[in-house]
């Protein structure tokens, strides 16, 4: 497990883009830690971070979050949901706050934890439970998910722009150290950075899985947002569903076959 995390830390270092000093108190992940000490999260992406003590040199990123076997060694069906670029204020947020899957039972409980937040931080109830509510009907172990942003990399000095050729560099390099059995595109911004010659409305019209660096992926509408609106929403969503819901199954299927 530590070598994995310790490979994924090397690559994202190499962008700088999650500066110690930026991980303050009042921060997603340091409120985290301080509410959850023993949590997996909370003790692993300390060794994910000791490679990252280096003054900022462009605007921060989300950081990725992964569940508690993700990198073990127990066997399990991986899945990497990879999200819309990474639009947090600066360093010391986490991706969707899927750090909170886990341990937030209620609204009143989300609250809790996100009135104790510095004010540049900000994700509203109703859009993480979004996520949380699809994430359960797709049927995926949040012990087996890993979660990320498509774009990380902002241009130096310019909190704006990103740069989209380390961008992609980056996230090709952590799609091949977290190696998952199946890709999750949600919105067309990894899309755009990992394929050529496609369209992704017409991918997520059709329903079919693509692939990914050699892995099985299926596109799908951003659920919040903006993303719901754009045209044949419910219909995309339902078909990227039923493609997950399928390959799910199965590997549910085959385990369940396997000799005890």
């Amino acid at each position: 497990m530590g070598d994995k995390i310790k490979e994924l830390s090397l690559a994202f270092a190499q962008y700088k883009i999650y500066p110690l000093s930026k991980f303050i108190d009042d921060s997603p992940l340091r409120k985290f830690q301080e509410l959850y000490p023993s949590n997996h999260y909370s003790i692993e992406i300390e060794s994910f971070l000791t490679n990252h003590n280096y003054s900022p040199i462009r605007r921060g990123a989300d950081l990725p979050w992964w569940g508690k076997k993700y990198f073990s060694s127990e066997p399990g069906f991986r899945v990497m949901i990879i999200t819309r670029d990474s639009l947090s204020e600066d360093a010391g947020s986490v991706v969707l706050y899927s750090h909170l899957f886990p341990v937030i039972r209620s609204q009143s409980e989300y609250y809790s934890f996100t009135n104790s937040l510095n004010k540049k931080q900000s994700f509203s109830f109703n859009s993480w439970n979004t996520f949380r509510s699809q994430f359960n009907q797709w049927s995926i172990n949040l012990d087996y998910l890993y979660v990320t942003d498509a774009a990380m990399v902002y241009k130096i000095d310019n909190n704006t722009f990103f740069d989209k050729d380390k961008s992609r560099r980056l996230l090709k390099q952590e799609i091949e150290i977290c190696n998952p059995d199946l890709i999750i595109m949600l919105g067309s911004s990894s899309f755009d950075l990992l394929t050529k010659g496609l369209k992704f409305g017409e991918v997520a019209e059709s329903g079919r899985a693509i692939s990914v660096q050699g892995i099985k992926c299926v596109v799908c509408p951003f659920i919040s947002g903006q993303g719901v609106t754009q045209k044949r929403f419910k219909e995309k969503l339902a078909k990227a569903t039923e493609a997950i819901n399928g390959i799910v199954n199965k590997q549910k299927y085959t385990a369940a076959e396997l000799p005890k």
